[in-house]
């Protein structure tokens, strides 16, 4: 990965409470068009600064002094990943793979121009994930800072605070089946998908943000949380989430 002299941004010299100036961005030149533009998309102002809002609203406060590196060089099969320890979060982006997303982003709006100028109304029912969600999407992994829990309960948080419905709209397109929670799920995109529908339900009960200041802002068990917050034995809350989310994912 080609490596540019100047950085994209700086962190802020002092003492700031506004979001944006605890993020600083490893330099980098992409070395194409669609690598150009997902770089600019995910290192815009804006997007930071609505998911420090958007984190902090559903979840709690990010500590004081924390700052957020972001880079472009996550090797793995995610478009990225986010972690925290102490003051300090990092984000790393996959480049290559954002890449690729954003080739097939620009086939589906050629196709949907070409109908649109035959007459013809284009329906798509998975969503292309929405670059500044996945900002916010990584900055809740930065907040969670080694939280407890599940890959579902984790994932499924991060998705319910960037309200994405990229990874439900593919799970519910596949025709797939709302499995139990203490199920292991056979796919990474099923942690997302199925996280997201628990995460729902624990909105539509009104415990969702008690939930999820519980476990990562006091760093409660997560399990014992969920049974003190929505008033049922574990093996009741399974049984009612699975049929609420099942009926939501039709």
């Amino acid at each position: 990965m080609r490596r540019a002299a100047l950085a994209l941004a700086i962190l802020a010299h002092g003492c700031s409470d506004r979001p944006f100036e605890r993020v600083s961005f490893e330099a980098i030149a992409p070395a194409t068009d669609e690598g150009r533009r997902v770089v600019e998309g995910l290192t815009r102002k804006e997007a930071w600064a609505a998911g420090f809002r958007a984190v902090e609203e559903k979840i709690g406060p990010f500590p004081a002094g924390l700052t957020v590196r972001v880079s472009f060089d996550w090797p793995g099969d995610e478009y990225g990943q986010g972690s925290g320890s102490g003051d300090r979060g990092w984000v790393r982006f996959n480049l290559s793979k954002l890449e690729d997303y954003q080739r097939k982003v620009d086939e589906i709006e050629r196709r949907k121009k070409s109908l649109e100028a035959e007459g013809k109304k284009p329906v798509f029912r998975v969503p292309a994930a929405r670059l500044d969600r996945m900002v916010w999407h990584e900055l809740t992994h930065v907040l969670q800072r080694g939280c407890e829990g599940p890959d579902w309960f984790r994932e499924g948080m991060a998705v319910w605070v960037s309200e994405d419905p990229n990874s439900l709209a593919a799970f519910t397109n596949a025709g797939k089946q709302v499995a139990s929670i203490d199920t292991q799920l056979p796919e990474k995109n099923d942690a997302y998908a199925r996280g997201h529908l628990f995460w729902k339900w624990l909105d539509s009960k009104g415990v969702a943000r008690k939930v999820a200041q519980a476990t990562v802002i006091d760093r409660k068990d997560w399990k014992s949380t969920l049974v003190e917050a929505t008033g049922l034995s574990w093996e009741s809350l399974v049984a009612e989430e699975r049929e609420w989310s099942a009926t939501a994912a039709k």
